[in-house]
C-alpha cells in the first residue's frame, strides 16, 4: 500500500493577496521609473536649448562683430557693417558695405544684406545676397530686438518641452 500525502494548495484569498500586493509593488516601481524618465527628459530639453542659445549667440556675435564673416580679401572697407535696421522688433536687417565701399548702407547690391527673422519656430540667417539661409536656433517661442542707440539688444526666448528660458544678447557698435 502506497501512502498518501497530503499536498497542501493555495487559497484563493491567499492568491488574492499575492496578486494585490504585486500589482502595488509593479505601479510603485513604474512610478519611480517614469519620474526618472520624465527628469531625463527635462535634461535633455535645457541641453538642447542651451545648445540651440550658444548656437544663436555665436552666429549674432560673428555678425554683429563689425566685419562680414568670411570676408577676407579685398580692401578693408568692404564687408564692413555700416547699417543695421530692426523691423517691428522682432526681425533685425544688417548691411555691410560692398563693391565701392562707399561707408554708407544702401541696403541692396552690390552691399550684402543679412536678415535675422522667426520663420514658425526657427530663428532664420538669410543672406540676400547669396540667397542662403541658416537656421540659428529651433524651438523659439519669441525674438525681440531693440536698439539702444549704440548698439543692440536682443531677446530670444526658447521652448522645449514645458520649458522655457529667455536669454539676453547685448551688442554694441564696432
Amino acid at each position: 500500500m502506497k501512502s498518501r500525502t497530503k499536498q497542501r494548495a493555495f487559497s484563493l484569498v491567499e492568491v488574492m493577496i499575492a496578486a494585490m500586493l504585486s500589482a502595488g509593488l509593479l505601479v510603485m516601481v513604474s512610478g519611480i521609473w517614469m519620474g526618472l524618465g520624465r527628469a531625463a527628459a527635462e535634461n535633455i530639453a535645457d541641453s538642447q536649448m542651451a545648445g540651440d542659445a550658444q548656437l544663436a549667440m555665436e552666429t549674432l556675435r560673428r555678425d554683429l562683430s563689425g566685419h562680414l564673416p568670411g570676408a577676407t580679401s579685398g580692401r578693408a572697407e568692404q564687408g564692413r557693417l555700416v547699417g543695421r535696421l530692426i523691423v517691428g522688433g522682432d526681425q533685425l536687417k544688417l548691411c555691410y558695405d560692398g563693391g565701392a565701399a562707399n561707408g554708407a548702407a544702401d541696403w541692396s547690391s552690390p552691399d550684402v544684406v543679412v536678415d535675422y527673422d522667426v520663420d514658425g519656430s526657427n530663428l532664420v540667417r538669410f543672406d540676400d545676397t547669396t540667397g542662403t539661409a541658416f537656421v540659428a536656433a529651433t524651438g523659439v517661442e519669441q525674438f525681440l530686438v531693440s536698439d539702444l542707440g549704440s548698439g543692440v539688444r536682443i531677446e530670444l526666448t526658447l521652448r522645449r518641452r514645458n520649458n522655457s528660458r529667455t536669454y539676453t544678447f547685448i551688442s554694441r557698435d564696432p
